[in-house]
């Protein structure tokens, strides 16, 4: 499990490990996906 940092302009921070993960690069585009119980699924634009 990994955890990022909310900013006072709603901007998150992705652990690097995360973003390697997705294979991120800076200015990638990510999906959230609302699901129950106040779970959100991110996952990458393909």
């Amino acid at each position: 499990m990994e955890t990022g940092t909310l900013s006072s302009t709603g901007q998150v921070a992705i652990p690097k490990k995360i973003r390697e993960f997705l294979q991120i690069l800076t200015s990638g585009k990510l999906i959230f996906v609302p699901l129950e119980e106040g779970k959100v699924l991110i996952t990458t634009e393909q």
